[in-house]
C-alpha cells in the first residue's frame, strides 16, 4: 500500500513536469519585452508543453502546441505616448503620463473578444508579465494553477509586491539614476521615490486592476494583494554582473539575458559587406523598438547626422522609414536590424543606445562599449550603472548637440579602458554555472513538479507590512521605553519638588588555506567535503582542523592538528546545558567557546603560516573570526563557510535577516511567528548581536592583533570584504530567507551519493530485521555514554518492548541492561544506515547534518534537541510533517513509546519524508558542485567584488535608514508644530486694553 502511494506521488510529479498546459498572459508588453518572453515560451513548447500565449506582438510562428492570441493594444499606446515629447517633461509629469496610460491598458485587453474564451479552458500553469498585467491574476486563481510572474524590466514590477527585501539604503529605485553607493541626499530621494511607487501601486494601480478584474471574472474574486501572495516564482531579467547586488528570496531567480542567442542569425549580404569593409570600424545606433529614430525631433537628428558625417567609422542607423533626409555617406539605415549579430561582429566599435535593459545586456554579453541616451523608465539607471562600470558614457537628450555627441564617441572609441572594461564585463556575464534560459526552464518545471513549490515562499508573504518591518515590535518597545522615561520624568520632578522644601541634599591551481580549528566532528564533515573536492580539482590545500582526516591525500593536502580544541570537544558535556534557559545556554556557549580561536592562534604551527603565501582563505564562521586577517595578510579573497546553515556569528556583510519571519537559530520557532514570538525572536537576535559586539569581537580582535600585529584592522572591518559565504542550508529544509549574490546555499554538500559499505555484521542485523530498524544517535558531540543514567534507563526499557531492532551509537564497550534487539557501536556509517531499505525511524538530537541526511534518504525522525540550532531543526521537521519532537528534560518511557508509535503507525510521516526527499534532491546541480563552482569563481575573478553588496560598507544607521527617517521625522514634526502654532494664533483671544 505504501509503495503504491509513493508511486502515485512520483507519477503525479512527472506528469506535471511534462506536457503541461501553460497560459502566458503578456497582453501589456513592449516589443523588446516579447523577445524576452518568447525565448522561454518557445523552449517550453520544444520540451513538450502546450502553450497559449496572449501577446501584443505575435511572432506568427504557431504549431500544434503553440497558439498565439494577438491583441493590438500596444499600437494604441504608441499613438498617445511619445518618448521624445515626454523627455521634455520633468520626472513626475513623465511618470504620471506613463502610469495614466498603462493603468488603463490591462483592463482594455481583458475586454477584447479574444480573451473571453480562455475562461472555458483549463491550464496547469499561468505566466504573467510584471509590467502592468495584474488584472490577469485571477486566471491563476480560477484554474487552481501556480502563477509565475516574469519581469522583462529586471526588478521593475510596478504594483506587484513580492515581499522581497529591497533596502533603500543600497538598492536604488529603477526610476532614479543612482548606483548602490548613494550619498545621504540620494538615499533620502531613493526612500521617498520607493515609498511613492509603493503607494501608487497600493492605492491607485491595484484598485483599478481589481475593479477591472471583478467586472470580467465576477465580484467574488480575491483582491490583487491576496493573489500576489500566492505567486509561486518570480523570474527577473537581471544578473548581478550588471545590476546592483541585492538579496533575493528563494522564489525569485535571476535569468538576465535568457533571450540572448549563442548562435546568431546571419547578417544580410549587404550588411555583412558594409561591416567587413569598415577599416575604422562600425558604430551601431539604435533607440530600441519603442523609441523610434524616424520620429526624433529635427534639431536632435541634425546634431547626430552632423556628428556622424565627421567620423571615420561607418554607422548603422536603425531608421523606421525608407529614406533618411540628408543621410551622410558613411551611414547605412535599416528598418529592422539583427542587433545581436551586429554586436557580435568583430568590427563593431561602439553601440549608441537608449539604455534599454535588453540592449545593455546584449552589449555586455558581446563586450561592446556604449554611449547611452536614456529617455524614461529604467533607462537612466541602466546608463548610470554602465558608466559606473567604466564601459559607457551617458548623454542628455534634452541638451544633445553635435559637439556633445562627438565628444562622447571620441571618449569611448579613443580610450582603450572602455573596451577593456566591456571585455572584462563580457567574461563575467558569460561565466555562469548554467545558462539563464536553462535556469528559467528548470525552475518553471520545478514549480510544476512540486505543485506550486509553496516551500519557496517566505513567511513574509502571509504577514502584514507592519509585521514584516516589526513596526508592532518596535512600537511595543518604544511604548515601554516611553512609559519608563515618562515615569522617570515624573519621579524626578516629584523628588525635585520635594527637595525645594528641604535643606541640604543637593564578518590554475591555487594555494588554499582552510582555517577550521574550532569545529566539532560533524562540522568537519562539511569542511572536509569542500577541501578534498578542491584538492581533487588540482588545488593545493593547507587545512587547520581539530579533526584531521585519517585517509587524507598524501600530496597537496597538508593538515595542521589543533589537538587542544579536540580535547575541549571531548570533555564538553552538552547534557549539562540542557536544563538552562535559551539566554542561559547562549551565555554559557559564548563563555565556553570564545577562548578556542585565540588558543589556535597561539600555536607555533599556525604562526608559521604567516611566512607562507596563499591565493584563497577559507574560514569557518563558527567562533573562528580571529583568523580572518590571514586573508588581508595574503591579499587573498576570503570565503566564509557556515556548517550551521545560518550566517554564523561573525558575518558582517549585512545580509538581511528580518526577525519578523527569520527565526533565531537558537529558538524553536517557525517562520510563522505570533507577536510574542516575534518579540522574543527580536530580543534573542539583539542579545546575540550585543554578545558579538561587546564580548566576542573584542576577544577576537585581541587574539588577531597578538598574531598579526597591533595595526591589524578589526575583525568587523575585515568581514565586510568577504567575497563569498557558503551556507550549509537549502530552502527545502530551512526557512526561506533573502540572500545576497555572494551568499550561496550548498546544504548537504557532505552527503555522498556512493555510500560506504555497511560492515557485514551490521548489514546482516538490518537485513534480517523483520519489523524494520530504528537508528538512535545523538551525534558526535552528544556522547550517548555521558547521558544521565536515569535517561539511559528510560530509553533501554522503551526499546526493550519494541518489535523493531535498534542500532544505538554508544561510545563504550557495554550498555548496562542492553536488550537483545539493540546493537551498539562506538562508530557507525550513518549515511549507509539511513540508505538501508529496512530503516524505519531515525531517533536523533536534531543536528543539522543529521536532519539533512534523513531528508536526503527520506527517513522520518524523532527529535530530542539539546542546544544550538537543534530545537529549530526539530521544529522545522515537525512542521514539514515527517518528525515528532520530544523534550529531554521531561523524558519518560511513555513519551518515547508514544513518539515511536506515532511515527511508525501513521503513514503520513513516511509519505512526507519521501516528498521532502524528492524536493531536496531536485536541484540543478549537486550542492558540492555549487560550492566548488562559486569558490573557483571567486578565484577566477580576483575576489569577485561585483558580487559584494554596498550594504557591507554602510554603517548600521545608514543600512536601516535611521538618518533618513530621522530627517523625515524632524521635518514632519517641525511642520506639525508650525501648523499647531499657526492654528493656535488664529484662535488666541486678543489682549484686553486698560481704559481709564
Amino acid at each position: 500500500m505504501r509503495l503504491c502511494s509513493l508511486a502515485l506521488i512520483l507519477c503525479a510529479g512527472l506528469s506535471a513536469a511534462h506536457g503541461s498546459r501553460i497560459l502566458c498572459l503578456f497582453g501589456v508588453s513592449g516589443k523588446s519585452h516579447n523577445n524576452f518572453f518568447s525565448s522561454l515560451t518557445r523552449e517550453l513548447a520544444n520540451r513538450g508543453h502546450d502553450l497559449t500565449v496572449l501577446t501584443s506582438y505575435p511572432t506568427n510562428k504557431t504549431s500544434a502546441n503553440y497558439k498565439e492570441i494577438a491583441v493590438d493594444v500596444m499600437d494604441k499606446v504608441g499613438a498617445v505616448f511619445s518618448p521624445f515629447t515626454h523627455t521634455e517633461e520633468n520626472f513626475f509629469s513623465q511618470f504620471g503620463s506613463i502610469i495614466k496610460i498603462f493603468v488603463q491598458t490591462c483592463p482594455y485587453v481583458l475586454q477584447t473578444p479574444q480573451v473571453k474564451p480562455l475562461l472555458n479552458e483549463k491550464f496547469d500553469l499561468v505566466f504573467i508579465s510584471m509590467f502592468f498585467n495584474q488584472c490577469f491574476l485571477p486566471f491563476g486563481y480560477l484554474n487552481g494553477a501556480p502563477v509565475i510572474a516574469i519581469s522583462p524590466g529586471g526588478s521593475f514590477g510596478m504594483g506587484m509586491d513580492m515581499e522581497n527585501p529591497e533596502p533603500t539604503s543600497y538598492v536604488p529605485s529603477v526610476f532614479l539614476p543612482f548606483t548602490s553607493k548613494m550619498t545621504f541626499t540620494e538615499r533620502v530621494a531613493n526612500t521617498v521615490m520607493t515609498q511613492l511607487i509603493s503607494a501608487l501601486g497600493t492605492y491607485y494601480l491595484k484598485p483599478h486592476m481589481h475593479q477591472a478584474a471583478k467586472e470580467f471574472f465576477g465580484p467574488n474574486i480575491p483582491t490583487i494583494e491576496e493573489m500576489e501572495k500566492n505567486i509561486s516564482l518570480v523570474i527577473y531579467n537581471n544578473h548581478f554582473s550588471l545590476n546592483s547586488p541585492r538579496p533575493l528570496n528563494p522564489g525569485i531567480i535571476e535569468a538576465g539575458g535568457m533571450h540572448i542567442k549563442e548562435k546568431n542569425e546571419k547578417l544580410s549580404k549587404d550588411l555583412q559587406d558594409f561591416m567587413d569593409g569598415a577599416k575604422d570600424g562600425v558604430i551601431y545606433f539604435s533607440m530600441g523598438s519603442v523609441v523610434q529614430g524616424s520620429q526624433m525631433p529635427k534639431d536632435k537628428l541634425n546634431a547626430l547626422l552632423e556628428a556622424f558625417t565627421e567620423l571615420p567609422q561607418r554607422v548603422i542607423f536603425k531608421w523606421e522609414t525608407d529614406e533618411m533626409p540628408d543621410r551622410p555617406k558613411n551611414v547605412k539605415i535599416g528598418k529592422w536590424l539583427p542587433q545581436q549579430a551586429i554586436l557580435a561582429h568583430p568590427n563593431i566599435r561602439l553601440f549608441i543606445t537608449h539604455g534599454g535593459l535588453l540592449s545593455t545586456q546584449e552589449a555586455a554579453y558581446h563586450g561592446v562599449p556604449l554611449v547611452g541616451i536614456p529617455f524614461f523608465g529604467d533607462q537612466q539607471l541602466n546608463v548610470a550603472k554602465s558608466a559606473r562600470m567604466g564601459f559607457a558614457v551617458g548623454l542628455d537628450f534634452t541638451t544633445l548637440s553635435k559637439q556633445s555627441v562627438l565628444q562622447a564617441i571620441k571618449t569611448v572609441v579613443d580610450n582603450p579602458s572602455f573596451l577593456k572594461n566591456a571585455q572584462d564585463l563580457k567574461r563575467r556575464v558569460r561565466d555562469q554555472q548554467d545558462k539563464p534560459l536553462d535556469r528559467a526552464l528548470f525552475w518553471t518545471e520545478y514549480v510544476l513538479r512540486h505543485n506550486g513549490a509553496p516551500h519557496l515562499r517566505t513567511a513574509a508573504t502571509d504577514m502584514r507590512w507592519w509585521q514584516v518591518h516589526l513596526i508592532d515590535v518596535y512600537g511595543a518597545i518604544f511604548t515601554f521605553i516611553f512609559a519608563v522615561l515618562l515615569f522617570d520624568y515624573y519621579l524626578i520632578k516629584w523628588c525635585c519638588c520635594r527637595s525645594k522644601n528641604k535643606p541640604g541634599k543637593l564578518g590554475n591551481s591555487a594555494r588554499i588555506l582552510g582555517l577550521f580549528p574550532f569545529s566539532g566532528p560533524s562540522h568537519n564533515h562539511v569542511f572536509s567535503a569542500l577541501t578534498t573536492a578542491l584538492h581533487d580539482r588540482g588545488h593545493d590545500l593547507t587545512v587547520v582542523t581539530a579533526y584531521p582526516l585519517k585517509n587524507a591525500p598524501n600530496i597537496g593536502y597538508r593538515q595542521i592538528d589543533v589537538k587542544p580544541i579536540r580535547d575541549f570537544f571531548e570533555s564538553f558535556d552538552v547534557y549539562e546545558y540542557s536544563g538552562q534557559s535559551t539566554f542561559g545556554r547562549l551565555w554559557s556557549m559564548w563563555y565556553s567557546f570564545s577562548h578556542n580561536c585565540p588558543l589556535a592562534a597561539e600555536m607555533p604551527e599556525v604562526r608559521q603560516l604567516l611566512k607562507e603565501k596563499f591565493d584563497l582563505v577559507l574560514v569557518s564562521t563558527f567562533f573562528n573570526e580571529c583568523l580572518i586577517p590571514f586573508a588581508k595578510h595574503n591579499k587573498a579573497p576570503l570565503v566564509m563557510v557556515s556548517s550551521l546553515g545560518s550566517l554564523g556569528f561573525g558575518m558582517g556583510i549585512n545580509n538581511p535577516e528580518p526577525s519578523s519571519f527569520v527565526p533565531s537559530v537558537f529558538l524553536p520557532f517557525t517562520d510563522h511567528m505570533s507577536f510574542s514570538e516575534r518579540m522574543v525572536n527580536f530580543f534573542a537576535t539583539l542579545f546575540v548581536d550585543l554578545c558579538k559586539y561587546f564580548r566576542h569581537y573584542p576577544k577576537m580582535d585581541a587574539a588577531a592583533k597578538a598574531l598579526f600585529g597591533p595595526d591589524t584592522p578589526s575583525v568587523m572591518e575585515l568581514e565586510t570584504d568577504t567575497s563569498l559565504i557558503i551556507l550549509n542550508s537549502h530552502p527545502s529544509l530551512s526557512y526561506p530567507k533573502p540572500l545576497l549574490p555572494n551568499v550561496i546555499e550548498a546544504g548537504g554538500m557532505h552527503i555522498r551519493e556512493d555510500n560506504e559499505t555497511l560492515p557485514e555484521d551490521l548489514k546482516q542485523f538490518m537485513d534480517d530485521a523483520e519489523h524494520g530498524v530504528i537508528y538512535f544517535s545523538m551525534g558526535s558531540t552528544l556522547k550517548g555514554n555521558k547521558m544521565p543514567r536515569s535517561k539511559v534507563d528510560i530509553l533501554v526499557s522503551a526499546f526493550a518492548e519494541l518489535p523493531q531492532r535498534v542500532i544505538w551509537k554508544w561510545e563504550s564497550e557495554s550498555l548496562p541492561g542492553k536488550p537483545d534487539n539493540v546493537k551498539i557501536s562506538e562508530w557507525l556509517p550513518q549515511q549507509a544506515i539511513l540508505a538501508h531499505p529496512n530503516l524505519k525511524v531515525f531517533f536523533t538530537h536534531g543536528g543539522l547534518l543529521s536532519t539533512q541526511e534523513s531528508a536526503y534518504f527520506g527517513v522520518p525522525l524523532i527529535g530530542m534537541p539539546m542546544l544550538g540550532d537543534q530545537m529549530l531543526n526539530v521544529e522545522r521537521s515537525e512542521k514539514l510533517g515527517y518528525a515528532v519532537g520530544i523534550d529531554f528534560k521531561t523524558l519518560t518511557k511513555e513519551s518515547v513509546m508514544k513518539a515511536i508509535r506515532t511515527v511508525l503507525d501513521n503513514e503520513s510521516y513516511k509519505l512526507n519524508a519521501e516528498k521532502l526527499k524528492t524536493r531536496f534532491r531536485d536541484q540543478p546541480e549537486m550542492p558540492l558542485e555549487r560550492a566548488i563552482y562559486w569558490t573557483e569563481f571567486v578565484l577566477k575573478h580576483n575576489g569577485a567584488p561585483h558580487l559584494q553588496s554596498q550594504a557591507a560598507k554602510l554603517s548600521w544607521y545608514q543600512l536601516y535608514m535611521l538618518d533618513v527617517w530621522a530627517l523625515l521625522f524632524i521635518l514632519i514634526t517641525f511642520g506639525l508644530w508650525t501648523d499647531y502654532l499657526f492654528i493656535k494664533s488664529l484662535f488666541k483671544s486678543p489682549k484686553k486694553v486698560k481704559t481709564s
